[in-house]
């Protein structure tokens, strides 16, 4: 990834970064989706490596969510649709901000910020 897309998806990240409650009223909030994607970042890390997890986030963060049935891998593939998901319970703005937390963030102490 290039510095200007790296920055892009770190504003994009933002929201996760607020301390805000994970839930507001019915809606997750994009920390709320960064916490429930973590299980699946997770096992893309661990089966696909820490790279390849955060090109997929990046792609998909970088993507509305109608072009991701073009995702090209089986990891893009496979966090496309939980993410797809979570936009029954949340914006596509909040999960995207996920995605791109995911995407950026090299921080474990951040990473543990928001899984707990």
């Amino acid at each position: 990834m290039t510095n200007e897309a790296i920055n892009s998806l770190r504003k994009k990240a933002y929201q996760v970064y607020q301390p805000w409650p994970a839930r507001s009223g019915v809606q997750l909030s994009a920390r709320g989706a960064a916490r429930r994607l973590w299980p699946y970042i997770y096992a893309a890390s661990t089966r696909h490596g820490e790279d390849e997890m955060r090109t997929a986030c990046a792609f998909l963060a970088a993507t509305s969510p109608s072009a991701w049935s073009i995702a090209n891998t089986t990891l893009e593939v496979s966090l496309a649709s939980t993410a797809a998901d979570l936009l029954r319970e949340s914006t596509q703005e909040n999960v995207q901000a996920a995605l791109a937390f995911w995407a950026t963030e090299t921080d474990p102490a951040e990473w543990q910020a928001v899984i707990h």
